[in-house]
């Protein structure tokens, strides 16, 4: 019995033939799974598994060569192997022995096993679909007062996004309008304030303006000014409440909060540079925007996007523009401009998806919500736990699942990226590109026939690792139950 090993590296989603004959294939290492291909006949294979075909009548050896495709779409891996006439026995046992103690994740190395299971009723809310054109105004909110009891008319406000995703209003000057103000995005009214939190100069005797401002979960509330990013930690101007955090490589005249890469990005209004730095002020990018506008070269502010991931920037003439934050590319530009008095060219906005929010410019200080670029919205549903609440305590959200909800004898039904639907709905936040690498179980008990469903469960491999998509159709209202452990990675609040 003649046998020999065969070492190959496959690369991503690579299907590579092998010149060998046999009777017999073992996968002897392979971080992940791989399809195997004899005479187009495929079979998912996994390290330690063994394909063993048999010979023709004149006792020819079952294949002259074979193909080996890698299924992973992200992760290449390296495979060994044995292939020979006859049968294979291995005496030794190579790999990682599973146990109840770890998971196995799609790049097939193990984990500690935190999982833990999510029992939710997912709800109908309101399935009604709206569309609306560029620069419609959405919603029109309340008056904000300031903290003398006014309302916050300077057109020297800053809008921006604070925790929990909420709307904050703030003032540039000195002494005026100081409170920062949380606002519902959804209802635009007034949630809480800060009284006497500023965003002005830094200490008492200076009366400088600060250029923006913006929130974090790592720096809290913090400013930018003269070429460099201060917190803010209590009310008042006093040198301990507004201590600089690190310098900017440029005067940054608009700053915001990259929830994805943990980091500020700043834009030179002047200038058009635009730059990303960590929480500890250490370069990422840099460069120089192209405007692409006529009569329309200053950038005016700068949002993240935690929806689409994407930088959306209003120029000083009030039309917008796109940046990719990965290759720094102008991906989109708007000449439309909000219609008045919504029209802002203060520094700030809160964007998220296609909506904006921004405060009525010169004497109002009423709030809009208004579309960036034309959109259809979403079925609203909920998802929560009997009993309790979930996480997320607010109004349903627009989530960045691709679902539909349709009718049918039955009731409704909704259909998609039902495992996305429920977690974003439930947590309130965006879902990491790879979410399906923290599932292990889904059940749906009612299907959109009626009748129920059998489980989807993996083990403890992850959905993405066994090629589990996320598409199912779930009668409404729904028992859900939804197996995750807790690495599921959480982005930007929807």
């Amino acid at each position: 019995m003649s046998q020999r090993d065969i070492s190959k590296l496959l690369g991503v989603g690579e299907t590579m033939p092998i010149q060998a004959a046999g009777d017999f294939i073992f996968l002897k290492e392979s971080a992940l799974p791989v399809r195997v291909l004899i005479d187009g006949q495929p079979i998912i294979m996994r390290a330690g598994d063994k394909r063993r075909l048999a010979r023709n009548d004149a006792n020819e050896m079952a294949f002259n060569g074979f193909e080996v495709e890698n299924l992973s779409t992200t992760n290449p891996v390296q495979i060994v192997l044995v292939v020979g006439q006859g049968d294979y026995n291995s005496q030794i046992i190579h790999g990682t022995i599973e146990t109840s103690a770890v998971t196995i994740g799609a790049d097939g190395r193990s984990r500690p096993d935190t999982r833990f299971k999510l029992e939710l009723g997912l709800l109908p809310f309101d399935t009604t679909i709206i569309s609306y054109a560029e620069q419609q105004i959405i919603k029109i909110g309340p008056p904000i007062a300031s903290d003398s009891g006014g309302e916050i008319t300077s057109t020297n406000s800053v809008v921006f996004e604070g925790p929990d995703g909420l709307v904050v209003v703030g003032s540039r000057y000195n002494g005026f309008n100081c409170d920062l103000v949380l606002v519902d995005p959804d209802t635009l009214e007034e949630v809480s304030r800060l009284i006497g939190w500023q965003l002005v100069g830094m200490h008492d005797h200076e009366n400088g303006v600060a250029q923006d401002a913006g929130w974090s979960p790592v720096l809290g509330y913090f400013k930018s000014y003269k070429s460099a990013i201060y917190q803010i930690l209590g009310a008042g101007l006093a040198v301990e409440n507004h201590p600089k955090a690190f310098d900017l490589p440029f005067q940054c005249t608009s700053v915001c909060w990259d929830f994805k890469r943990a980091g500020i990005w700043g834009l030179s209004e002047t200038d058009g540079r635009l730059c990303l730095v960590d929480e500890t002020g250490l370069l990422i990018y840099e460069t120089t925007l192209t405007d692409t506008l006529a009569n329309n070269t200053v950038q005016k502010s700068i949002r993240y996007d935690s929806v689409n991931d994407r930088i959306i920037g209003m120029r000083n003439s009030g039309g917008f523009f796109a940046i990719d934050p990965d290759t720094l590319q102008q991906i989109q530009v708007s000449t439309v401009s909000p219609p008045s008095p919504a029209y802002a060219e203060i520094p700030g906005f809160w964007v998220r998806g296609s909506q904006y929010i921004t405060k009525e410019y010169l004497s109002g200080s009423m709030m809009y919500k208004l579309a960036f670029e034309p959109f259809d919205t979403k079925p609203e549903l909920l998802a929560e736990v009997t009993g309790f609440e979930s996480l997320y305590t607010g109004n349903p959200l627009q989530v960045t699942a691709d679902f539909s909800v349709t009718e049918s004898a039955l009731g409704l039904v909704a259909s998609g990226e039902m495992i996305k639907v429920v977690l974003e709905n439930y947590f309130g936040r965006r879902l990491s590109a790879n979410y399906l690498d923290h599932v292990y179980r889904v059940y749906m008990p009612r299907g959109s026939d009626g009748f129920p469903q059998l489980a989807v469960d993996t083990g403890n491999h992850t959905f993405e690792g066994e090629l589990v998509v996320d598409d199912f159709s779930v009668r409404l209202p729904a028992k859900i139950e939804i197996t995750i452990d807790n690495e599921l990675a959480l982005e930007g609040a929807l």
